[in-house]
Order: structure tokens, then sequence, then C-alpha cells
């Protein structure tokens, strides 16, 4: 064989198995970094649906708990608007005439209309003073439900 073949193989020969060493270490390492960033990413995913569903789970007892208020706070008014139309149906509640004949306040009494239906008749003084309650009762509990909210 040539000397000059020789001498390049043994020249060459340590370069090629030192590259080939190299490589193959290389591969290896680069494919340990690619396993692991695969399983970063899959922990990510896991630890995103995670968040997700506890996001989800949370906005889901909030509705819950918003709808259990709405409901008490519905029963309550209801109950007490009963209890209201109770007590003026009684006759507990209601608009009790001054020594004068005259309701409090110094309003006239009401006129022989005042309990006829119609556009132009004027409520009687238990059937205003039942309504203001109501609304006072209905503003009482929205602004208790308002305040239960927005806590």
């Amino acid at each position: 064989m040539n000397p000059m073949v020789i001498q390049f193989f043994k020249w060459a020969l340590p370069y090629g198995v030192v590259f080939g060493l190299g490589f193959c270490a290389a591969w290896y390492v680069q494919g340990l970094h690619v396993s692991s960033l695969k399983n970063d990413v899959k922990t990510e995913k896991q630890r995103y649906k995670t968040r997700e569903q506890a996001i989800i789970d949370q906005k889901q007892i909030e509705k819950d708990k918003q709808q259990k208020l709405n409901e008490e706070t519905s029963n309550d008014w209801l109950k007490n608007l009963d209890a209201l139309h109770q007590c003026y149906k009684s006759g507990r509640c209601g608009v009790r005439p001054s020594a004068g004949g005259m309701p409090s306040g110094g309003v006239s009494a009401p006129s022989s209309r005042a309990n006829e239906t119609g556009a132009g008749t004027v409520p009687s003084a238990d059937r205003i003073a039942a309504d203001c309650a109501e609304v006072q009762l209905m503003q009482n509990m929205l602004q208790s439900w308002n305040e239960k909210v927005s806590k």
C-alpha cells in the first residue's frame, strides 16, 4: 500500500473516530433535551388544565352562591310581602285618622269617590299606605340584597 495512504489513515482515523463519538454524544444529549422539553410541555398543559378547571369550579361556586342568595332574598321578600298584606287586611296596619277626623298630615278626608274605580279616582289613604309600605319593603330588600352581593 502506498505510504501516503497509510499516512492519511493514521492522521484521519483518530479524527474520524473522535468526530463520530462527538456526533453521537451530541445527538444523545439533544435527545435528552427534547425529551425534557416534551415533559415540561406536558406538565404545563396539565397545570394549565388544572388552573382552568379551578377557575371554572370557582365560577360555578360563585354562580351557585349568587343563585342561592337571589332565591333567599326573593323568598324573604315574598314572605314579608305576604305578612304586610295580612297586616293591612286584618286592619292592624293602616292610616288612623287624627282626632279632628282628618288623616294626619293635614290631608283632607277622602271624598265619596275614593273607593271607586276609574282614571280620575283617588285611592283611599289605607291603599296609599299599603302601596308605600310595599315600596319601602321592596327598597329595603333590594338594599339588603345589594349589600350581600357586593361582599
